[in-house]
């Protein structure tokens, strides 16, 4: 619920001030995830994916933010922290309740993954956009895009498939507990 409050908020924002489409687009990845878990159906390999992505996203978005550049306080900057620890919960609660092993591969994450940034790739050419952040890519900004769209898109995927990993090793686990009860 505060995920969609957030999200209508910061578009109503972004139309009403007339916002460029380099800028408001849900082509990050982090609001990428927060509409798929808002929209799509529970239990597919999207949702499980973009619940990952939300994981992995907020993470990042918090450890090393980048936020619009208005001056704080602004909607943008409440959006941003809202928004980032909505994300953050309400991948996690999706993961605990929803996650399969058997639902995504390690290689659907992959691919999925290059195949997203690509889009990026391509939406950021179209609209001068830095969605994904591949175009101004903290700390290698000055590099050729190729190199900045495997960094991104290589410490995305370990973020994901580490993120994958506990969520197995949590399912294991919990598989592992129930054979070891007695049931009357």
């Amino acid at each position: 619920m505060i995920q969609a409050i957030q999200l209508l908020t910061l578009y109503s924002w972004y139309l009403f001030f007339a916002i460029p489409i380099s800028n408001s687009l849900p082509f990050y990845h982090c609001r990428l995830a927060m509409f798929a878990l808002l929209l799509l159906p529970d239990k597919t390999k999207l949702k499980q994916y973009f619940a990952l992505m939300g994981v992995s996203g907020a993470i990042f978005a918090i450890g090393y933010p980048i936020m619009d550049a208005y001056t704080f306080p602004h909607i943008t900057a409440f959006s941003f922290i809202i928004g980032h620890y909505a994300l953050l919960v309400g991948s996690i609660i999706y993961l605990m309740r929803y996650y399969k092993s058997n639902v995504l591969s390690w290689k659907a994450i992959i691919l999925y993954t290059f195949v997203l940034n690509l889009f990026l790739v391509i939406i950021n050419y179209l609209t001068g956009g830095n969605y994904g952040i591949l175009r101004y890519t903290p700390f290698i900004a000055n590099r050729p895009l190729l190199v900045r769209y495997l960094a991104v898109t290589l410490i995305l995927t370990a973020m994901l498939l580490l993120i994958d990993w506990v969520f197995i090793r949590r399912e294991y686990g919990k598989s592992k507990s129930r054979k070891g009860k007695v049931t009357f």
